[in-house]
């Protein structure tokens, strides 16, 4: 028997949440609170379903019930309903078109990358597309002039660091006390 539950409440609304990332979630969830048994992760699961997912899932378990349908069943339902189909190419050209916004510092940008390259596929090429692109899609200026010196076989880390540093060393005061970075 599981023990009871406390702190924050996971709720998987599909409007707002991604399948994806509450699975992983619930799974740490179930892990803190010790629910082991297959029953408890059902009663936890339907308990965590929007209203909407929830009569959806209904439809989808027919002509079983939600809680008569074993847990692993009921997470390919959904798994499968909410999945996301990624188009490699798709998600790549969404890579490559990528660029730093003026308002994103330096680790952002590379935070936002990481997240853009989720789906493509990149496999051991990962951290050289990912350097690539944090240094050759930076806005224009002293930062993107500094990373052009780095050595072509540096790291996504040595290039954020690099980055942060120069960023840190714009930032000026002006009269008032206003924060402001140097062009």
């Amino acid at each position: 028997m599981a023990v009871a539950a406390a702190g924050p409440v996971l709720t998987f609304n599909p409007k707002e949440n991604e399948r994806e990332v509450f699975f992983k979630r619930l799974e740490q969830y179930f892990i803190v609170h010790g629910v082991t048994e297959e029953a408890d992760k059902r009663a936890h699961l339907l308990y965590s379903l929007s209203e909407e997912a929830y009569i959806l899932l209904e439809n989808l378990c027919m002509p079983q019930k939600p809680e008569e349908t074993p847990y692993q069943d009921i997470v390919q339902l959904l798994s499968n309903y909410y999945g996301k189909t990624a188009v490699v190419w798709v998600e790549r050209q969404k890579f490559y078109s990528a660029s730093k916004s003026g308002n994103e510092t330096a680790l952002e940008w590379s935070v936002r990358l990481k997240g853009l390259a989720r789906y493509c596929n990149f496999g051991q090429q990962l951290e050289s597309k990912l350097t690539d692109i944090f240094v050759t899609q930076f806005n224009p200026g002293k930062v993107r002039t500094e990373l052009f010196t780095l050595n072509e076989n540096t790291t996504l880390n040595n290039a954020v660091e690099k980055a942060k540093i120069i960023e840190a060393t714009l930032v000026i005061r002006d009269p008032v006390g206003e924060v402001k970075a140097r062009s």
